[in-house]
């Protein structure tokens, strides 16, 4: 009898076990970074104001566009991968998209915000800082009023493509601070992911309010709308534009309260055959109020002719 027969009896794994992988295979960071910019474009179209639009996946991760400004916005959730710099490769592509944009787009003023969770950080290599500081963080004060000739050598000495070269060297010290420095921005240690979620369903309460007279409460499932419609928009054909009015459209229809036919025109009939005068007294005052969110009352008086009108009756 061979000696290890009991193993062929063992209890073996156990079923409920969870599977395991290659780590180096997840994608949890890309969607990480998927799910922040799809929150970041949220708010960007909540706060749009009348005349903007909102433009997604077509400049850069979404740009809005009003008074022939283009304002174009890269999303970055990189805070656990660390600090930024001007070696870092999205930072270099994002010099690059913002050139390629101004090509592009030659007829409007072009500007790039690169928001990030990640800071400013300091290039490893001395050579590669301006005076031991940071690029980006000199790029700040020379968009300002500090010298550009230092930023110029540095960013001519970095890794950059050949068309973001050829547009510095291009330009004199002045033209390169309106151009270039001043057209991007560095939006550095943005909130993470939970934040940016609380910031969305916080200012989607505010909109109700002010726009619907909605109760906190009667917001609940527009945030799942408003990230919907995103991500519909995104995958979806050009011009993959929104704007607010598409924000209104979709919180009406995701909070107004729908009424069957029958059961509203019960509801007339009772109010129709009140006697004159007492239309607003007891019950029948606090139906009014019920029906009022979803109804255009007209009353004739000193009879109780109503006239009603609702959404919910022609749908």
């Amino acid at each position: 009898m061979r000696s290890d027969m009991s193993n062929d009896f063992s209890a073996g794994p156990r079923l409920t076990d969870d599977p395991t992988g290659d780590p180096k295979r997840q994608a949890i960071a890309s969607l990480r970074g998927y799910a922040y910019q799809l929150y970041a474009s949220a708010l960007a179209w909540v706060d749009l104001r009348q005349g903007q639009q909102l433009y997604l996946e077509v400049a850069e991760d979404y740009a809005t566009l009003a008074n022939q400004v283009l304002r174009g916005v890269q999303v970055k959730d990189t805070a656990p991968s660390g600090a930024i710099t001007i070696n870092t490769e999205d930072v270099r592509q994002a010099i690059d998209a913002f050139v390629d944009l101004c090509e592009r787009n030659p007829n409007v003023a072009v500007t790039l915000r690169y928001l990030t969770t990640s800071e400013i950080g300091t290039e490893r290599r001395l050579d590669d800082r301006i005076a031991g500081e940071s690029v980006l963080a000199y790029w700040g004060r020379a968009a300002v009023s500090a010298d550009v000739a230092p930023l110029r050598a540095a960013l001519l000495k970095a890794d950059l493509s050949f068309r973001v070269r050829t547009f510095i060297e291009a330009r004199s010290d002045e033209e390169l601070r309106e151009h270039l420095l001043k057209g991007i921005q560095w939006d550095c240690g943005r909130p993470e992911l939970g934040a940016i979620k609380a910031d969305l369903d916080a200012s989607l309460v505010e909109f109700g309010s002010e726009r619907f007279q909605l109760a906190p409460s009667e917001c609940f499932a527009l945030p799942s709308a408003v990230l919907t419609k995103i991500f519909d928009t995104v995958v979806g054909p050009m011009p993959r534009r929104l704007i607010g009015a598409d924000l209104l459209k979709l919180c009406e229809q995701h909070t107004r309260m729908s009424v069957s036919k029958v059961a509203f025109n019960n509801v007339i009939q009772r109010l129709s055959e009140q006697p004159a005068g007492t239309f607003f007294s007891g019950m029948r005052r606090r139906i009014y109020w019920k029906l009022r969110p979803i109804c255009r009352f007209q009353v004739a008086w000193p009879c109780a002719t109503i006239s009603l009108t609702s959404r919910a009756a022609n749908s």
